[in-house]
């Protein structure tokens, strides 16, 4: 009707319910909780840079390290990497471990040190060509660390074939072949290549009498025995074909750091 006044259109749309306090107390602990976690990751963070740069301290310095120093670190190893107790290896103290006197002497002259009589083992070995097994091995991280090394035994070269058991340029089968071949008095490998021809039944331990480690530190500045694949494979390695030798006092382990030729 003319003269009245038409009342205001209303919206359609629906009013946002304002938030729940259960809502709202739960946008405000998201954060909170974030803020918490936040320092405890960077704590994280730094103790493993801190742990990592006190191994390499440690690692640096192992081969000068007493006979009961390197010791306790092989057990600290090999209990890291194979998940066992203690009693497991109670064959590695300080008397199976052998320190090297003179921490600047090549080695060559470190392996012509401890095994005074190199050159006589080196004759049986050439003659008894049925035995693949050495009186030394030295065993390193890598193919091309290996090759250095072989490199740094001239004379013994000379006397008696320094056998190279690691994957660079060598197939399993030649390698077989050698063995079966010619007897080796000392041999420079990786992990995974001695043990896998040991397993097979080439390579055996039988005469050794000393394992040589190579803890140069590599790159990242880790020791073969901080490297998960070299240090399981060692493990395993010397669990199944060198433990008994140390046990029975038969064989010594030595560590090298052979950065100094």
């Amino acid at each position: 009707m003319p003269g009245e006044s038409v009342p205001a259109s209303t919206s359609s749309k629906p009013r946002r319910a304002s938030k729940t306090p259960r809502e709202s107390a739960a946008e405000e602990t998201v954060p909170a909780k974030r803020s918490r976690l936040e320092p405890d990751a960077v704590k994280l963070k730094r103790k493993a840079k801190a742990d990592f740069k006190s191994a390499q301290v440690s690692s640096a310095g192992l081969a000068l390290l007493d006979s009961a120093g390197q010791a306790a670190w092989l057990k600290a190893q090999y209990t890291a990497t194979t998940k066992s107790s203690f009693l497991e290896h109670e064959e590695l103290t300080g008397g199976s471990v052998l320190k090297l006197g003179d921490e600047t002497a090549r080695l060559q002259q470190q392996v012509q040190q401890h095994v005074p009589d190199w050159q006589q083992l080196c004759g049986f070995a050439r003659t008894s060509r049925s035995l693949a097994s050495p009186s030394i091995l030295i065993i390193s991280a890598s193919a091309p660390r290996a090759n250095d090394l072989a490199k740094l035994l001239p004379d013994i070269g000379k006397a008696c074939k320094v056998g190279k058991l690691f994957a660079k340029h060598f197939k399993v089968e030649e390698q077989q072949a050698v063995l079966k071949a010619q007897g080796i008095f000392v041999a420079v490998g990786t992990p995974n290549r001695l043990l896998k021809l040991a397993d097979l039944g080439d390579l055996h331990m039988t005469h050794l009498k000393l394992l040589m480690i190579d803890v140069l530190l590599d790159a990242k500045q880790r020791t073969i025995l901080d490297i998960p694949e070299t240090a399981s494979d060692f493990w395993k390695f010397y669990d199944a074909h060198c433990k008994t030798r140390v046990t029975d006092g038969e064989c010594k382990i030595a560590l090298v750091d052979a950065a100094r030729g």
